[in-house]
């Protein structure tokens, strides 16, 4: 594209965000985030149907869902996850469906409305839409809404709906042919890497913890609206400054009208009354209000997240035609990038108040999107709420989340760092895909702006770090003009395209045009922005690297682990219970995975004696690597602001960085980390033979504790006890004690001897951490012996220690049963209580402990 052509692209691409378009994105099934009343809303009700294109047969369907989902409900594909079965369905993906519906429309419902649209949300992606045999809309974009007039092809009664999708494959081979080189995509493995084109889900082409399943389906519920004179398509609450003492907002009202030029009243009762005139059918009005004394919205661990319902009414010749509402939160967030001895800080602050962020980065639970219910959603983020984090990454590589994952963040406190959705590829350039680009960008953060939780919208993930330091260049060889192309194109899209459409849709919400803003290659990039950390896993570097290594903060790092036992028995045949056979082969999609767990597993654990030993120390290791990593985020605190581990969740049953795997099963990870992330820690380090212990609150005001610290051999018998007193501050951690803990053991029982520290706060044990001397194969672990008895009225699992046990593991094979903790130390006489939810009677359980892995 020429520098003239550009400079006119943007003069366009300007007046496109500007302009008002009608979004309608809230009303779908279920959102709680918009409620139209004085328009009438319908659902489309009728038996769907699909088949593939030129197919006699139409089979019963099920929307929202995909096409994989309904094939394999007819058993017209085998179950991609189970086995070696992706490989059998990778045919779906170059073949044309179509899916129909008969609905009814009442005559009384035409008779009473002068228009009639009809929203399509998320359909998945390249679609041609027939109503009652006229095309309507041809769709290609998978994160737009699409809304179409449809009053004068509706007739009473009876009526038709088509939807033809066409093959992302095939719509998109074309176009590798449009340009004169190949632009690097890192997940696509397929020869042909299309899926740069396609505005569709990233990782439906294949990522290092995922299948390949390019599908085709809808995403939502279709929905038809009719409404007369004027209705409010979209409102939004703008929060251009917020105080303890004051809270100044803009209502934004989308208005769409019959006929321009009409006066139209406008009102938030209680708050702001006005009169408008739109200038066209579409059009927008802001309306300043002020709120004395809000209640504010806070981060889990910070304060309440305050709530209010927000409600706009416009009304012509004194009849009300419109009636919207939104639930939003007040708060002011602030990404604070300041100079500081070291380099540039990164954090957040929320309503004047810095945030250590603590949490993951969260990818879509499913590649079968029509699978993720309500239900899903609210367990995982109540999961996240309980392994006290305060943070989510949506990742790049996904898809825009539903409604119900961010209203679940609204109400429970957790800020939300969202991507835009682009992942490890370059992107073309043109005004066709730079248009369709804006359109996307517009929507999503016009539709997530009333979600208080959302903290910061990021343009890619990893996409600038790739092209600097991934070799691209040379691997698709790149010529110096090909890489200023592909580099302009970049700066569009990342740096005018994306950043105009936040800045002028959602006022004061940060922007940064990639993560990480620093590679991990040079110790000095530590010291400015985010960054993705990977000497450990991919660099093979120990995990003590991590000591070492801490950055600003930490959006990226983790290490992998296989899925649970009874999640691995649901896709493995029995006799394939290997890392090394076909099904595990298939399923471990990164190109270093198992060789890479066992160099990190064996020097702590010694060789894996079976399958299923290599399965739980792989959860160990994982989940002692990230702990370890964690408390040197938290250690240095004010350097570092935010430890997101990668990942929080899956999207199918395989090897991945996942603490959550497929099933909902907690790994090791998830314990460790939720032990970690706790609000008031202690940290114990060996330095030498010296044992420091410090302390980190995570609050608003600083914390009075008192630290018991204590040597203890596996029997229980105290060789060490010191108590201190400390106020801990905020901003920092705070050293409580050292002392020569090594020269107080004698060399031959190092093997059997631990360091305990336990903080209490106005009476109350926050925190116990330990510490061991030696690696997990060289202790002197006793032989278990426990009891353990269950409640069935309050569903509390005891365990009581007679000996000392090193990570008690309690294991169901009943899906949906979650414990409260899990992998637990205990010594003798010791007494723990484990929550169970997700079960009416006393579950089916397996208990056993490291010492049963390493002694079989």
């Amino acid at each position: 594209m020429t520098t003239v052509s550009r400079n006119f692209y943007f003069t366009c691409l300007l007046s496109l965000l500007l302009s008002p378009q009608i979004y309608m994105q809230n009303i779908i099934s279920g959102s709680t985030n918009m409620i139209q009343v004085a328009a009438k809303t319908i659902l489309l009700e009728g038996e769907w149907s699909f088949r593939r294109y030129g197919d006699a047969e139409w089979l019963s369907a099920q929307v929202p869902g995909c096409v994989h989902e309904d094939l394999l409900r007819h058993g017209k594909i085998p179950d991609p996850y189970l086995g070696t079965n992706e490989t059998k369905v990778q045919w779906v993906e170059n073949e044309d469906w179509e899916y129909t519906i008969n609905f009814t429309v009442d005559a009384a419902f035409l008779e009473q409305y002068n228009n009639a649209e009809m929203l399509f949300i998320g359909l998945d992606t390249y679609a041609d839409v027939f109503l009652n045999e006229t095309r309507i809309l041809s769709a290609d974009n998978m994160f737009r809404s699409w809304e179409m007039p449809v009053k004068h092809l509706l007739q009473p009664g009876k009526n038709n709906l088509l939807i033809r999708f066409h093959s992302p494959m095939q719509v998109n081979l074309p176009k590798l042919y449009t340009i004169p080189y190949a632009l690097p995509a890192a997940n696509d493995a397929h020869t042909y890497k299309v899926s740069v084109f396609a505005r569709k889900a990233p990782y439906h082409f294949g990522w290092d913890w995922g299948p390949r399943l390019v599908t085709s389906g809808i995403r939502h519920r279709i929905t038809l609206t009719g409404w007369n004179t004027a209705r409010i398509t979209n409102l939004q609450i703008l929060q251009p400054d917020i105080t303890v003492t004051k809270a100044e907002l803009i209502a934004r009202v989308h208005i769409q009208q019959e006929v321009p030029g009409k006066e139209l009243h406008i009102s938030l009762p209680g708050f702001a009354d006005t009169t408008f005139t739109p200038r066209s059918n579409s059009d927008v009005i802001d309306i300043p209000f002020t709120i004395a004394n809000p209640r504010l919205w806070y981060p889990l661990g910070y304060g309440k997240p305050e709530l209010y319902t927000f409600t706009a009414k416009i009304s012509a010749q004194g009849t009300i035609t419109s009636t919207t509402s939104v639930i939003t939160g007040l708060r002011s967030i602030k990404l604070v990038q300041e100079p500081d001895k070291k380099g540039n800080s990164y954090f957040f602050t929320v309503n004047g108040i810095a945030v250590f962020a603590k949490g993951a980065d969260y990818i879509p639970q499913d590649n079968m999107i029509g699978r993720v219910t309500e239900q899903r959603y609210k367990r995982l983020i109540n999961d996240v709420c309980n392994a006290n984090m305060n943070m989510l990454r949506v990742w790049g590589g996904g898809y825009y989340e539903d409604e119900t994952f961010y209203r679940l963040c609204d109400e429970r406190g957790i800020l939300v760092w969202q991507d835009f959705m682009f992942a490890c590829s370059m992107y073309p350039g043109g005004k066709e895909f730079f248009d369709n680009i804006a359109h996307e960008a517009r929507e999503q953060v016009i539709r997530l702006s009333n979600h208080p939780s959302v903290a910061i919208w990021v343009g890619n993930n990893e996409v600038d770090v790739a092209w600097k330091n991934w070799g691209w260049q040379e691997q698709f060889m790149l010529s110096p003009k090909d890489s200023v192309n592909i580099k302009q194109d970049y700066d569009t899209i990342f740096k005018s395209i994306l950043p105009t459409a936040v800045g002028l849709n959602d006022i004061n919400k940060a922007y940064m045009h990639t993560t990480p803003l620093s590679n991990w290659g040079k110790p000095e990039y530590f010291n400015s922005g985010s960054m993705h950390y990977w000497g450990v896993w991919h660099g093979d570097e120990p995990f003590s690297a991590f000591k070492n290594n801490v950055p600003r903060f930490m959006a990226e790092y983790g290490f992998q682990s296989f899925p649970t036992m009874p999640a691995i028995r649901q896709f493995v045949p029995d006799d394939e219970m290997s890392y090394n056979s076909e099904t595990m082969k298939l399923h471990q999609k990164s190109y270093k995975g198992n060789k890479t767990i066992l160099k990190y597993l064996e020097p702590l654990y010694g060789k894996p004696k079976d399958f299923l030993s290599f399965v739980f120390l792989s959860h160990l290791t994982q989940a002692e690597g990230i702990a370890y990593a964690i408390r040197c985020h938290r250690l240095q605190k004010g350097h570092c602001m935010g430890t997101l581990y990668w990942q929080l969740d899956d999207s199918w049953y395989g090897p991945s960085w996942s603490a959550i795997d497929y099933t909902g099963r907690k790994k090791a990870l998830y314990y460790f980390s939720k032990n970690m992330y706790k609000p008031v820690i202690a940290i114990i380090e060996q330095l030498g033979e010296q044992i420091v212990v410090s302390a980190v609150a995570d609050t608003i005001e600083p914390v009075s504790v008192k630290a018991e610290i204590d040597l203890l051999d596996f029997t229980g018998k105290n060789l060490f006890h010191h108590e201190t007193t400390a106020q801990l501050a905020t901003d920092k951690a705070t050293r409580l004690y050292a002392w020569n803990a090594v020269k107080m053991i004698p060399l031959h029982s190092k093997k059997r001897v631990l360091a305990r520290v336990r903080l209490y706060s106005a009476g109350q044990l926050v925190d116990e951490q330990l510490h061991y001397f030696v690696i997990p194969e060289k202790m002197q672990l006793p032989k278990p012996v426990f009891s353990s008895g269950y409640d069935e009225t309050t569903h509390v699992l005891t365990i009581k220690a007679q000996t000392f046990l090193k990570n008690l593991y309690v294991q169901t094979e009943t899906d949906g049963i979650d414990f409260s903790d899990n992998y637990i130390d205990m010594l003798p006489g010791e007494v723990k209580e484990i929550h169970v939810t997700g079960c009416s009677k006393e579950p089916d359980i397996h208990i056993f402990s490291l010492w049963d892995i390493l002694h079989k």
